[in-house]
């Protein structure tokens, strides 16, 4: 194994470990876990050099994050508990962390998903929308209106991937012919 392949698994098993870790922290209570898989992904993201790529993302995810996840929240659509949120208008911090995590992991663990347009917009659309159902699965959130849920987060997230793809160029180059 080469070692843009070992980063790339590396990666990948960071953000994995923090969806765990924060969706299993928020079910059970088990905040320390969380916060420390997410200090990881700023010190590696950190060790590897920031970026402008890396703070366009996180900051654009950022906003999606807080827009949609705020409207779901306020809607009543979904319950996320109260994980440290004081802001009624506000997400709960873990799910920001959570689109910072996956902003991060862009560049190099996620970076197949800027293969193809079509591949990535199809992972993120079907991907995203499991991933809250599972989360509900396990307890994190409750969702009120499964559906408009799910059909809100595939846009969403489909809005958010779009953007990235037509602003990051350097993330589709390695698979440029």
């Amino acid at each position: 194994m080469n070692s843009s392949t070992l980063k790339t698994v590396i990666h990948a098993m960071l953000l994995n470990a923090l969806w765990f870790s924060v969706v299993l922290g928020v079910a059970y209570g088990f905040k320390l876990p969380a916060l420390l898989v997410f200090l990881v992904i700023l010190i590696v993201t950190a060790y590897e050099g920031w970026q402008r790529s890396d703070v366009v993302a996180m900051v654009f995810g950022l906003v999606v994050g807080v827009v949609l996840d705020g409207f779901l929240q306020i809607s009543g659509w979904v319950n996320y508990g109260h994980w440290f949120n004081s802001l009624w208008w506000l997400p709960p911090y873990w799910i920001l962390m959570l689109w910072i995590g996956f902003a991060l992991s862009l560049k190099i663990g996620m970076r197949w998903l800027f293969r193809s347009y079509w591949l990535g917009a199809a992972f993120l659309i079907i991907g995203a929308p499991l991933s809250y159902f599972s989360a509900a699965k396990l307890g994190a959130v409750v969702l009120q209106k499964p559906m408009a849920v799910m059909l809100l987060i595939a846009v969403g997230w489909w809005f958010y991937f779009s953007v990235l793809y037509g602003i990051n160029k350097s993330w589709r180059t390695a698979y440029d012919v």
